[in-house]
């Protein structure tokens, strides 16, 4: 599949083969992040074989992907993660320097193969940083366009594992003090359980969205 963009005008944007999809612009419109198959690169020709015969069966194995970046028109793609396993789900953040997205690249071979936190990377690939440090699934990250929330999925605090995921979201306020609060958007919470909250130290500098959301994801909420 590819990602195809419209302005009146349908025009098709990727062209390489694997996986594209899950595309986002970035907020002043100029810039796509997307994910896509990544590859065997030694056995690239049986691999993208492979993925052929599955989609001609209308089936996809989305195991191993990467973060792209590609202009609007469709040119200048590049990489932005190198990290294995599987990254999707990017959102760019408010000022379009960095990408937000879902990984389980940083899971071992023993945890549960549903391992996804969020992490942050520059759109070079430098400056690689965890956000959230759950044992469980949280992913779908997307910023207001005002950049004062973040929404996320997670399946932190299910009864089991691979329930159901609740979505919440971090309030950050740019005054003096950062009042952080993480709550559930939905009322899935044990009768007499309040939602999760958590406040951050006042900081003289208002730290930047990833460090507010790195504080509460430390917190384990």
């Amino acid at each position: 599949s590819d990602v195809c963009s419209s302005d009146l005008s349908l025009h098709q944007v990727t062209d390489r083969v694997g996986y594209d999809g899950g595309a986002f612009f970035s907020h002043d419109g100029t810039k796509l992040v997307y994910r896509t198959t990544a590859f065997d690169e030694a056995d690239l020709e049986a691999d993208q074989e492979r993925y052929r015969e599955l989609l001609g069966r209308n089936l996809i194995r989305p195991h191993s992907m990467e973060i792209w970046v590609v202009n609007a028109d469709g040119s200048e793609p590049r990489q932005v993660t190198r990290l294995g396993k599987a990254n999707w789900a990017p959102y760019f953040f408010p000022d379009d320097s960095r990408v937000l997205f879902c990984t389980n690249h940083h899971s071992s071979e023993g945890e549960a193969r549903m391992n996804f936190d969020l992490f942050a990377i520059d759109l070079d690939g430098s400056n690689l940083e965890r956000i959230t440090f759950e044992d469980t699934f949280d992913s779908f990250p997307m910023f207001s366009p005002d950049g004062r929330y973040l929404v996320f999925a997670s399946n932190r605090g299910g009864a089991s594992e691979g329930a159901d995921e609740t979505l919440y979201h971090v309030l950050m306020d740019d005054g003096d003090e950062e009042d952080l609060e993480l709550f559930e958007l939905l009322e899935s919470l044990p009768p007499g359980v309040d939602p999760p909250t958590t406040t951050a130290e006042p900081a003289p500098v208002p730290p930047s969205a990833a460090a507010i959301i790195a504080e509460i994801g430390r917190a384990h909420v």
